[in-house]
């Protein structure tokens, strides 16, 4: 009965929505995150030469379902969740944050990473997940980052390829929900990119995700050498997602597709010319919660606004703070600027002349 309740709650609020979203456009000052980044675990089972938050894993200081579930009573802007770690499918209780925040926020898309080393309860959960939380988009990105030598490597994990591909097909099986979308995630190194475009036709053609992404090394990495890439390979990539920008079936992926590219070239600009290429929204729009409760603007900036335990797990008055506010401000005001994909998306969304201006400039290269 309470599932058929949240059902038809979700309907109603749909359009209401995306009306809500458009306000985000023209006026950024909100009661709390539109994104949020929520590390609900610090604990991993794999040894990733490229992580950034190396330094933060497998330590005994993650918040309690109790802790979450009154933090997410505090969220009334949140529209994205990503969740992330760590493996957050380590975390025994995933469904029951994931629930947490679908009945106690507006939030109505999840997106969660994972290396698939757990095909089992991987797949147990984002069943049980689909199922407590009906309507709710639901994403699941799992790591592939090369051929089964170069990813083994590069996760320092024996048979970590062949156990992502086996919870990749695991996942392929529950597309008949509509609202369930499975992508590859992979991230360029030193070790892969000479094999990405070879990798990325396989996983085009061979696996057939809805979306694959590509994603640069940032941070401080656990081997900084890792971080030494050439964006030739990043570009051909680029080159390769323009072209399927024409076949693209359906409106809402025609849009993805377009989010996504112009997000690869906003990535390219910025690295090309090391500047500021456009505002970030971080500590206005988007916002980091660590598994131990201390916010963030961004994963990237390690001052932390606060810690939420400071303000009773009360999100919205630690977003309303002047702390929260200083940050923002000093984010704008210094033209702060990265290449992390995640915000780029919220920064690209909400900037209607950015938003304008690179669509017109893509009709001309269609």
């Amino acid at each position: 009965m309470e599932h058929r309740i949240y059902k038809v709650r979700f309907y109603k609020m749909k359009k209401s929505n995306y009306l809500r979203l458009l306000k985000y456009v023209f006026f950024k000052k909100t009661k709390g995150p539109v994104q949020l980044i929520h590390f609900v675990t610090s604990k991993c089972n794999a040894k990733c030469e490229h992580c950034f938050y190396w330094k933060n894993l497998n330590k005994n200081n993650d918040l309690t379902l109790k802790e979450i579930e009154k933090i997410t009573k505090t969220l009334p802007e949140l529209y994205l969740l990503m969740i992330s770690g760590g493996e957050p499918f380590i975390r025994k209780d995933l469904v029951d944050i994931t629930y947490s925040y679908f009945k106690n926020t507006p939030m109505r898309k999840v997106t969660i990473p994972t290396n698939g080393l757990m095909t089992d309860k991987i797949k147990k959960d984002c069943v049980n997940i689909l199922e407590r939380c009906p309507g709710l988009e639901l994403s699941i990105g799992i790591s592939l980052d090369g051929p089964k030598e170069i990813h083994d490597k590069t996760r320092g994990v024996p048979g970590c390829f062949e156990s992502a591909i086996k919870t990749f097909f695991e996942l392929k099986k529950l597309r008949k929900n509509k609202n369930f979308k499975i992508s590859i995630v992979s991230t360029l190194t030193p070790i892969n990119q000479e094999k990405m475009t070879e990798f990325y036709r396989y996983v085009k053609n061979e696996l057939e995700p809805d979306v694959f992404s590509l994603n640069l090394i940032r941070g401080s990495p656990k081997n900084p050498d890792m971080k030494k890439v050439s964006l030739h390979y990043f570009k051909e990539i680029l080159k390769l997602e323009s072209k399927e920008l024409k076949n693209a079936k359906g409106f809402k992926n025609k849009i993805r597709n377009f989010i996504h590219i112009i997000r690869t070239q906003v990535i390219i600009d910025t690295i090309e010319k090391k500047k500021y290429v456009l505002p970030c929204y971080a500590a206005l729009l988007t916002g980091v919660l660590s598994e131990s409760g201390k916010v963030y603007p961004c994963e990237l900036l390690t001052k932390p606004i606060a810690d939420i335990k400071d303000f009773d797990y009360n999100f919205e008055k630690l977003w309303e703070s002047k702390s929260a506010k200083d940050y923002s401000k000093f984010i704008i005001n210094t033209k702060c600027f990265c290449t992390h994909e995640c915000f780029l998306r919220v920064n690209i969304l909400f900037n209607f002349k950015f938003l304008l201006k690179s669509f017109l400039k893509q009709l001309i290269r269609i």
